[in-house]
């Protein structure tokens, strides 16, 4: 959505933190996001499968330790 992606303001204009939009572009109208639901899915799961190995390995090492 264009409108939630506005271009960085031109040095000295103004600044803003955190800024007031989700999305900066470095240049008006480039660098939009491109939304691919396999990639996503595929992160989603990546990103699940890493915090479980995580949590999994930390209550091994608890049980290990008789915590």
């Amino acid at each position: 959505m264009p409108s939630l992606a506005p271009a960085h303001a031109p040095a000295g204009t103004w600044t803003a933190y955190p800024h007031p939009a989700s999305i900066m572009l470095y240049e008006e109208g480039q660098g939009y996001p491109t939304f691919d639901l396999a990639k996503a899915k595929q992160y989603y799961s990546r990103v699940n499968d890493k915090v479980a190995r995580l949590v999994l390995d930390g209550i091994k090492r608890w049980d290990a330790a008789d915590l």
